[in-house]
């Protein structure tokens, strides 16, 4: 999983990973969430907006004119530590022995009780799975139509959203071999 979007690795196995293997065979080429929307463009043309964070193949990817950023979803700053490349996650090593868990950012760190703390989707410090991961991203860079979402701001497009994902798995035999995955989707455009 990664934190823009994507479940599998789609064309080309992102970062070299190939996931989503059973039985030393890849099963999932890719999918992830997918969302329209009807605006009303700075010319007052109606027009269709797609957000999505596919991997797709080369010819197919929706990317600025220079080739560097990406038209989808991306991850944003705060839901894991960014000098580590992995997704927040319940459990998490700590390798370094500093107390806090690598993948979690300092931020999760509660001063009250003197440790980081998970945010669990029920509860602060509540682990809901055996695994659960979590990460949040939105679509900001989707900058091909002339659409701003946040007026006085032209630095960030797409349709206004931000989608806070967890995954969660367990070990229990009647559900071990999935994965549940939790989208909350927030319209965070200013009218």
């Amino acid at each position: 999983m990664y934190n823009y979007g994507g479940i599998a690795p789609g064309y080309g196995l992102i970062r070299g990973v190939n996931n989503f293997v059973w039985k030393d065979l890849s099963y999932v080429f890719q999918f992830c969430p997918i969302v329209g929307a009807e605006v009303t463009d700075t010319s007052g043309k109606k027009i269709h907006i797609i957000s999505d964070g596919l991997n797709d193949y080369p010819n197919l990817r929706e990317v600025n004119p220079t080739g560097d950023t990406l038209w989808q979803w991306q991850p944003l700053p705060g839901y894991a530590d960014p000098d580590q490349p992995y997704i927040a996650s319940n459990p998490a090593n700590d390798d370094d022995g500093d107390g806090k868990p690598d993948s979690w950012p300092r931020d999760w760190y509660n001063p009250t009780l003197g440790q980081y703390v998970w945010p669990g989707f029920l509860s602060q410090g509540a682990s809901n799975a055996d695994l659960e991961l979590f990460w949040s991203m939105d679509d900001r860079d989707n900058v091909e139509f002339p659409y701003f979402p946040f007026p006085g701001d032209s630095t960030r497009k797409g349709i206004g959203l931000q989608v806070d994902a967890r995954a969660f798995q367990w070990s229990n035999a009647l559900a071990e071999n999935t994965n549940n995955i939790l989208y909350l989707y927030n319209n965070k455009r200013k009218w």
